[in-house]
């Protein structure tokens, strides 16, 4: 176990989760840890609700005229206390507690990847035409860029703060976590799965789509995202 943390946490209008997930992740984190929360200056204030908690170990950045998803985790990454990062969604979707599995993961690999996608892991999201496009596209990411991964898309991810500042965060949704997964592997870094259960939000709006056509049309970064890896092979 590392001896300190930082779990960094992008939101938008997530104010009825933050502060259960926050201290969620102070009680069950079995080592220092920091939370940052990088806040895309929330309609509902999720910024401040944070500062309320008085917490010391927990603090927003409150980003104005700023959005995008992988443009807050590496935010978060790069205003790091600690040599460990973990990013991961703030609508409760994610256990906490599971932090700590993917810390054990790095004492012998570069990259921990909390997988929904293997033994003891379960998607229960928010519909069942998510979970379906979910699981598609990291098969077809997996098949296509040959990364022996089974949740390409998981969001969930612990590492060493100074691989995600050699290799940077790409991408405006959530195809930049298999483009970074592609990339490590590319580069030697040994990648270890830890399953979770992921379930569905009890509070607030979900920030993915949730038709079919929302899907395609967020699906089609993924697709795009792969098939550039996949030809520049880089």
């Amino acid at each position: 176990m590392p001896k300190g943390v930082t779990v960094v946490l992008p939101t938008y209008n997530e104010r009825e989760n933050i502060g259960k997930l926050a201290r969620g992740i102070l009680d069950s984190v079995r080592t220092d840890v920091e939370v940052i929360v990088v806040d895309d200056d929330s309609e509902d204030l999720t910024w401040k609700a944070v500062e309320e908690m008085k917490l010391p170990s927990v603090r927003a950045i409150r980003r104005v005229g700023e959005k995008g998803l992988t443009s807050a985790i590496n935010r978060g990454i790069s205003e790091s206390r600690y040599d460990i990062v973990v990013w991961m969604d703030a609508d409760l979707s994610m256990p906490p507690e599971k932090i700590n599995d993917l810390l054990a993961c790095l004492e012998s690999n570069d990259i921990a990847v909390g997988s929904r996608y293997v033994p003891g892991g379960r998607d229960m999201g928010d519909s069942r035409t998510a979970r379906f496009m979910s699981r598609l596209l990291s098969i077809i990411a997996k098949t296509v860029l040959n990364v022996p991964v089974n949740d390409m898309n998981s969001g969930f991810v612990a590492t060493k703060k100074r691989i995600v500042k050699e290799l940077g965060l790409r991408g405006d949704y959530g195809e930049y976590c298999l483009d970074f997964l592609y990339r490590a592997h590319k580069k030697g870094y040994s990648i270890a799965e830890a399953p979770y259960v992921c379930v569905p939000r009890l509070k607030g709006v979900s920030k993915t789509a949730t038709g079919l056509l929302g899907f395609f049309w967020r699906g089609r970064k993924y697709i795009y995202a792969i098939m550039k890896l996949r030809l520049a092979r880089t």
